[in-house]
């Protein structure tokens, strides 16, 4: 069966051909009219005289001759710049499709190997045990690792605030989170943010880091006290998973944080501005009829900038960007993928003994010692003048 996306209307990605939220056509559309108002007064202001090869070019009253009168004998001497810019863009673009194909395919092995942490320590915890509070230890797995994706998604989209991380219970639809708040939109996760969390969170430069010290010390602490009886070697593979997402993480902050290159950059730019100030001048050489010389030079132009400014947007696949229209539009939608992966989360848990359904609200009833223990105090050191500001 199809998986429905239930989003509300203002994190859904749209993908219609007039939509503006978060595509390149409005910021084209204005190089693309200077480029056809250019063309447009070069076939209205120049003269025959400064310009014979216009006139040459179908106007009635030219009555000179035609041989070899064109500003352009041969486009050719154009083609050599065009061919070479077309290539800059090009490659740019392939570069830049490599880069957010890297990053979608990063954060999808970093899900699915903390989901398989999460599914194999609820599934190692149900042998029979001395230990009792299954329930609750199973929730505060579920927390930690929708809590550690979520503050993923917030590190990789470089959010100014941890205000953006909301709660979403139970019974919300996928992607339900609230009214839009400074950063971006909402990133929903099971159970939200505890004070407590969110004031060490606010402390620390590496959060999704601190956020996995905090679920190896849950399961440390769980197997210590009799849980997750099963044999060391098997018991490892939890470890190892999260140690695998870890890196799979790293890959994707690598996107993040290496800038597409300057010089690369500053040269497809520099092209087309010079097809924004030649392309004009051979469409009015070369084509008599003004309506089709205003229209050539707009798609043109146009296809040029919309190549410069998709690969610009694809460079960034974390970043919430503005469009012409300030419309906010996420390339990979972080809402999106925090909701689907709590709804895997969520599907794991209803088939466990230990579900009970609502969670309590209350932090102790919910989670009982277990996520306490695992977020440890907050250090005197920590709260000082030091402390790392949001």
């Amino acid at each position: 069966m199809k998986r429905r996306s239930t989003l509300p209307a203002h994190v859904s990605p749209s993908v219609g051909l007039f939509t503006l939220a978060g595509s390149a056509l409005p910021r084209v559309l204005p190089w693309a009219a200077i480029a056809a108002v250019y063309t447009g007064l070069l076939h209205h202001y120049i003269a025959c005289d400064v310009w014979p090869s216009f006139c040459a070019n179908g106007h009635p009253n030219f009555k000179g001759d035609t041989e070899n009168s064109f500003l352009f004998v041969h486009t050719y001497s154009y083609h050599a710049i065009l061919f070479a810019s077309g290539f800059f863009l090009v490659m740019r673009l392939n570069q830049s499709m490599a880069r957010y194909w890297e990053a979608r395919s990063s954060v999808a092995n970093m899900a699915a190997k903390w989901l398989d942490g999460a599914i194999m320590a609820l599934a190692f915890d149900e042998a029979p045990t001395k230990t009792s509070q299954p329930a609750e230890f199973g929730r505060a797995v579920l927390h930690l690792a929708s809590l550690l994706h979520a503050v993923t998604m917030h590190t990789l989209r470089d959010d100014a605030t941890l205000d953006t991380l909301s709660a979403r219970s139970l019974e919300a639809e996928v992607g339900g989170g609230g009214e839009k708040k400074q950063g971006g939109t909402p990133i929903a996760m099971l159970g939200g943010v505890s004070e407590a969390e969110r004031r060490r969170l606010a402390c620390s430069a590496e959060r999704v880091h601190l956020v996995i010290g905090w679920w190896t010390r849950l399961l440390v602490r769980r197997r210590k006290s009799g849980g997750l009886d099963h044999d060391a070697p098997i018991v490892s593979r939890i470890y190892q998973v999260i140690s695998d997402g870890a890196l799979w993480f790293g890959s994707a902050l690598k996107i993040v944080d290496t800038p597409f290159p300057h010089p690369y950059a500053q040269l497809c730019n520099i092209t087309c501005l010079v097809h924004l100030a030649l392309f004009p001048v051979v469409v009015a050489d070369k084509i008599a009829s003004l309506p089709l010389a205003i229209v050539v030079s707009f798609l043109a132009v146009g296809f040029f900038f919309a190549l410069n400014e998709v690969a610009m947007d694809l460079e960034d696949p974390f970043k919430t960007t503005a469009s012409f229209c300030q419309t906010p539009a996420h390339f990979l939608h972080v809402p999106l993928l925090q909701a689907h992966y709590d709804e895997r989360l969520l599907a794991v848990w209803a088939s466990s003994p230990y579900n009970t359904g609502a969670w309590p609200d209350d932090e102790d009833e919910c989670y009982g010692p277990y996520l306490r223990e695992a977020i440890g105090p907050l250090g005197a050191s920590v709260l000082g003048e030091t402390t790392t500001q949001v």
